[in-house]
């Protein structure tokens, strides 16, 4: 754990710092509403186990190594979002073992996905992300939110937002990056999103966010993707012959871009 020394509150020491336009005030509530916690190693890691198998297969939109990592290894020099953090956390809910859901403290997994959304809400509603491409990925993985369908700010509202901020970086356009895993992950994003997009119009029947959106980002190949998970990131998201299995991963690859 780190103590942030401008305003005495600890953090993750692979959290990185509370932005500097947050007064005193502000994190006081974000820390009532638990906004700035999170889980016990254990549970945490069950959490990132449900998420590498059932939502990252579907949905590649981050760099496992990146995310996970510096988390198990408590790396300062690479820290993370506290807000993706969050986000990976709430979508990963829908799938953890109920008796983890239990033993962590709560009643259902409502109520587990209902916490864990209402904290990544109250990061971005403070405006707690500064990085548009973080932001994006966090908002996409919002988009899981159901609870309340067709409700005002329903998962269509999220996606919808992702799409926003993923424009004004220049995702629906070729990337010209010198560092070849920055465009990778930009291109994967960007078709996650387009993904994402297309299957909740066929679930929830709105209009594609998308359709009317002029883009022309690369075409998404099997380069784009990582094959290989670090040791440290198979083992803590429970190592199994799949996970950390390279043409395993090429399968799962392969049907997202068959999809």
């Amino acid at each position: 754990m780190t103590r942030d020394h401008e305003t005495g509150f600890i953090l993750p020491q692979y959290s990185r710092h509370l932005p500097a336009h947050l007064d005193q005030e502000s994190i006081n509530f974000l820390t009532e509403k638990g906004a700035l916690c999170v889980p016990a190693t254990c549970f945490r890691n069950n959490l990132f186990t449900s998420y590498a198998h059932h939502v990252h297969s579907d949905l590649p939109l981050l760099d496992l190594n990146g995310l996970i990592r510096p988390i198990i290894q408590n790396d300062k020099d690479h820290s993370i979002s506290l807000l993706l953090l969050q986000a990976v956390l709430f979508a990963a809910s829908a799938f953890v073992n109920i008796e983890d859901i239990q033993a962590a403290g709560f009643e259902s997994r409502i109520q587990a996905r209902t916490t864990f959304f209402q904290r990544a809400r109250l990061l971005y509603d403070f405006d707690y992300e500064e990085d548009r491409l973080t932001l994006t990925q966090s908002l996409l993985l919002m988009s899981y939110w159901e609870e309340s369908p067709r409700g005002p700010k329903d998962g269509c509202h999220w996606l919808g937002l992702s799409l926003g901020v993923a424009q004004t970086i220049g995702l629906h356009r070729k990337p010209h990056f010198a560092d070849e895993d920055t465009a990778r992950i930009r291109t994967r994003l960007w078709w996650c999103i387009y993904a994402r997009d297309c299957l909740m119009a066929l679930d929830m029947r709105p209009s594609m966010h998308i359709s009317s959106v002029e883009f022309d980002t690369r075409p998404l190949t099997i380069d784009h993707f990582e094959l290989e998970l670090s040791a440290a990131t198979v083992n803590s998201t429970g190592y199994s012959g799949l996970l950390g299995n390279a043409e395993h991963q090429r399968s799962l690859a392969v049907i997202f871009l068959r999809k």
